[in-house]
């Protein structure tokens, strides 16, 4: 058994890549042993690209959000400026040339507000989440995307009020927004007893 200093992690004792598109996915099944011994087989491993997400606020203090088709989500979602590392980038690189492709801003100073991995079992990925501010209109757009987008530009009053009625619908968004916003400004507590 292997020790961490978070405590024990599991032996890998086999893996096998059962599909592969780079850069993109990769899906793998592992033959795993847990830190009591038990072995699992077909343990599911599913990597993804790091991604990054910069809540950006502008220099008028609005923030930078683009509404748009996912087709994941089959539906429209106020998203922030993001999008995938590209293999060796390092993040801070990759959220600035996302922020600047997507929506023509640029922005002076940074804030890194945490990484974190979208799955705890399967993996799926790590995203990178940012906050800037003092952005300001530096080119026109040129993401390249499929999505097509429109830029908005929110207080964080209204931000707040588009994620409680449901606009955000993107969990790592809705994460970003809640990590990067003010204090008390973002969602009303819940005090109803049927919420409870």
């Amino acid at each position: 058994m292997k020790k961490s200093h978070t405590g024990p992690l599991w032996d890998v004792l086999d893996r096998r890549v059962v599909y592969k598109a780079d850069p993109w996915m990769e899906v793998a099944l592992e033959t795993v042993e847990t830190d009591s011994g038990h072995v699992v087989k077909d343990y599911h491993q599913l990597t993804l690209p790091d991604f990054v997400v910069v809540v950006a606020e502008t220099v008028n203090e609005k923030v930078i959000c683009l509404r748009q088709y996912k087709h994941g989500l089959r539906d429209v979602s106020l998203t922030f400026p993001g999008g995938m590392v590209d293999k060796g980038e390092p993040p801070i690189n990759a959220v600035q040339r996302e922020l600047l492709e997507e929506t023509g801003y640029a922005a002076p100073t940074w804030h890194h507000l945490g990484s974190f991995t979208v799955h705890g079992n399967l993996g799926a990925g790590r995203g990178h989440f940012f906050s800037a501010r003092g952005a300001f209109a530096a080119r026109t757009p040129a993401s390249g995307d499929l999505e097509s987008m429109a830029l908005e530009l929110k207080s964080w009053k209204d931000m707040s009020h588009c994620a409680a009625a449901g606009e955000v619908k993107l969990l790592y968004h809705i994460a970003a927004l809640r990590l990067a916003a003010p204090h008390g400004l973002l969602f009303t507590p819940i005090t109803s007893r049927a919420a409870q």
